[in-house]
């Protein structure tokens, strides 16, 4: 009985058991779906060994980012994957195959993805998908982010950037296997290349599980091709987005590599080409606007001036660093591309621009005003000539009327504002909003014609009208205004009729004097002539001042390279001994170098000076700085309030670091050597001059820099600091010889 019921116990075990087996296989099978399949050589159908083959959830909350497995020596693979999610949802799949070489680790094999098309949805069945790959090779990307990518035309980054790759002969995508990877960076999502026009196999999906380098490109081996880097900006003028491509190859000629090789490759050459490209557009349209403006009668010499060796001369020289002259620039080729060429010569377009639009909006207001003010001049010259009214009239109306004519043609704000055009807007400002007015738009000539009539109509109102209407009371023993007008005409009259000939150049002297006073005083405010006498200085030195012109062409930092081959050695045939210096910085929008203490604290500064012990004395400066200043190695002199808004007493150890685009790049140690006395700033140079660095207002003007905005240096050991490679840079590339002052002794010119 006993061995009976274990035997009956053992069968229900054993079919409770294979029940349980049989449904776990059934539920496996109905909530799993097969991806599997075959991966080959393109071009030699062997089969690929350890291939990554990776799956990517597409659709479906799953934990998982994705799902991984590797072909067999047979190139084969299989995968089993959640068919739904963990809300019951329908998962679909992003399949991607992956191959590096065993022994390198580096990719030797283009990607491909299954579909190449998400936009019709990816794999949610079992299905069969064999891949065949082409041998490629890897090019990494620098800069490694999108962030990093720059545009002078849009203050940030690219919403999106991408890498295609396109054959040399046609610049067309090169035909490959319909599922290999052509679209690498970061991407746009499908819906937007589709909207775009932008197809092909793309690298997004894997490169967004960090299993892809977003900065790396495969290219096929053995293949002549170029990359085509595409990439969207807000530009700032037009605040629309805008896509701009730029064609990428290496070394003059397209990429030809060989199966599995690695180069790096850095694209911001490329991309800053975009900028010169786009700032020479701009300059052209200012070109036509300056040409439009000579024809309304402006005077643009120093605008043009301005233009060529502000803007054109900094463009030209960022494209000498750029391909295709340099196909190969170094970092520092690239800062001074961007920082010292690029951006100082859209900064001074601005300006020009700027400039432009002032000059014809105050052109356009001045003329407004000017004939009422002529109109009054009329009936002032009527008057003096002659009694009767009528003739006074008469007279201030052709008068009038060809001041008006002549102003036209020799005014640029009467063309403008007759311009067919120009609008007048009446907005009534916030009250007329308030009250519901909208805003009225008449034509410039309408309203300009109208101020002229309504201008000598109010005026020969006044003066004739009103002493009819209003007459003032009579005081006994004091003349009446009428009275004494009265009697300066008539004593006006009679010189008149006397001395005919004199009257009448006295009559058009005062007419010019008036019009000079007047249209030519506002030329002067349009045009930006500003008259400056001579600086007073109290250096008295004799000698040779000879400044380096454009000083931010060049970084200077010896006397030997400040001077061209041969200039020297002349100069000291002649008897030149002695050469002083002083360090400067350029005048920039920004901080050029950052002060940190050992507590942390910051302070950017705008200004360098750096001082020789020579020309401290020469100049009077000694009095002004630390005593020893010239003794101690590696020494900083601060004002007191910047010394106390760091925290800082001499003696202390404080870090000095170069800035380039707010970074700081390199990064020395100076001892706080004292105070620098304030009234330093206010001390003149060899040249007249103040010695205070310089900076650039948000408005573009050159102000001297504030008692916590700069420090006094040696200048001799901020000339000479070397990189962590030992290479000589200099505290910044913004910071130079401006100058150098060779003094001439008076006993040797005798």
């Amino acid at each position: 009985m006993r061995r009976l019921s274990t035997s009956l116990l053992s069968i229900l075990l054993l079919i409770v058991t294979f029940s349980i087996l049989t449904h776990s296989s059934i539920a496996f099978t109905a909530e799993s779906l097969r991806v599997y399949g075959k991966v080959e050589d393109h071009y030699t159908s062997k089969p690929v060994y350890n291939a990554s083959i990776i799956a990517i959830p597409w659709r479906g909350s799953v934990e998982e980012k994705y799902f991984q497995t590797y072909t067999d020596s047979f190139g084969f693979y299989e995968l089993l994957l959640p068919m739904y999610d963990r809300y019951g949802a329908r998962c679909e799949y992003v399949v991607y195959v992956l191959h590096r070489n065993s022994s390198t680790g580096l990719i030797d094999y283009v990607p491909a993805v299954y579909p190449e098309d998400v936009s019709k949805g990816g794999v949610r069945e079992s299905l069969e998908v064999n891949f065949r790959l082409v041998p490629g090779a890897s090019i990494e990307i620098y800069p490694r982010r999108k962030f990093d990518i720059w545009y002078i035309l849009s203050r940030t980054a690219p919403s999106w950037y991408l890498l295609t790759i396109v054959d040399a002969s046609t610049f067309e995508t090169p035909v490959l296997p319909k599922s290999t990877v052509v679209i690498y960076g970061e991407p746009p999502i499908y819906t937007v290349k589709q909207r775009l026009g932008i197809y092909g196999a793309d690298i997004q999906f894997l490169s967004s599980r960090d299993l892809f380098m977003r900065n790396l490109v495969v290219v096929p081996a053995d293949t002549p091709i170029y990359l085509i880097a595409k990439m969207e900006f807000r530009n700032e003028r037009t605040m629309r987005k805008e896509i701009l491509p730029v064609l990428i190859g290496f070394r003059g000629g397209p990429f030809i590599l060989s199966k599995g090789q690695h180069i790096l490759l850095d694209i911001r050459g490329d991309v800053y080409k975009l900028s010169t490209d786009a700032i020479e557009v701009l300059s052209r349209d200012l070109e036509r606007r300056f040409v439009q403006a000579e024809e309304e009668g402006f005077y643009l010499g120093a605008e043009r001036e301005d233009l060529r060796d502000r803007v054109l001369s900094n463009v030209e020289s960022a494209k000498h660093l750029l391909p295709p002259i340099n196909f190969n620039p170094t970092d520092s080729d690239l800062d001074a591309v961007r920082f010292q060429f690029i951006e100082e010569a859209y900064f001074n377009f601005r300006l020009l621009e700027n400039r432009l639009v002032a000059m014809r909006v105050l052109a356009q207001s001045h003329s407004t005003f000017y004939p009422l003010f002529f109109a009054v001049f009329s009936i002032a010259v009527g008057s003096f000539l002659f009694e009767d009214a009528r003739r006074k009239i008469l007279t201030a109306l052709i008068l009038y009327v060809l001041v008006i004519i002549t102003l036209y043609y020799i005014y640029p704000g009467f063309k403008i504002i007759m311009h067919p055009e120009t609008k007048v807007v009446f907005s009534f400002f916030d009250i007329g909003k308030s009250i519901g007015l909208r805003p009225i738009v008449i034509a410039g000539s309408l309203f300009f014609i109208s101020v002229i009539m309504l201008s000598i109509a109010v005026v020969v109102g006044l003066y004739f009208g009103l002493p009819r209407i209003y007459r003032p009371p009579e005081i006994e023993g004091k003349p009446s205004l009428k009275s004494i007008i009265t009697v300066i005409f008539s004593i006006g009259k009679r010189n008149v009729k006397r001395r005919k000939l004199r009257s009448a150049f006295c009559i058009i002297s005062l007419a010019m004097l008036i019009m000079v006073l007047t249209a030519f005083t506002s030329f002067s405010r349009i045009q930006g002539v500003v008259i400056e006498g001579p600086d007073s200085t109290n250096v008295q030195l004799n000698g040779c001042l000879l400044e380096k012109i454009p000083f931010n062409n060049t970084k200077v930092l010896s006397v030997d390279r400040f001077f061209v081959e041969g200039e020297l050695e002349a100069l000291r045939a002649y008897g030149a001994e002695r050469f002083l210096i002083r360090v400067d910085n350029i005048p920039l929008n920004s901080s050029i170098i950052r002060l940190r203490t050992t507590t942390g604290r910051l302070a950017n500064l705008y200004g360098v000076l750096g001082l020789t012990e020579e020309i401290a004395e020469e100049l009077g400066l000694t009095a002004y700085l630390p005593i020893g200043f010239f003794t101690k190695n590696m020494a900083i002199a601060l004002t007191e309030s910047l010394a106390g808004m760091l925290g800082v007493k001499p003696g202390d150890m404080i870090q000095v670091s170069s800035l380039s685009g707010g970074v700081e790049v390199n990064t020395w140690n100076f001892t706080v050597a004292g105070y620098v006395n304030d009234a330093i700033l206010e001390a003149s140079d060899i040249n007249g001059k103040p010695i205070a660095p310089y900076k650039l207002t948000g408005e573009g003007e050159y102000a001297p820099v504030n008692a916590t905005e700069f420090a006094v240096f040696n200048a001799w050991e901020i000339l000479s600091l070397t990189s962590q490679e030992g290479e000589v840079i200099g505290l910044s590339d913004m910071i130079g010889i401006p100058s150098v002052f060779i003094p001439i002794n008076n006993e040797k010119m005798t």
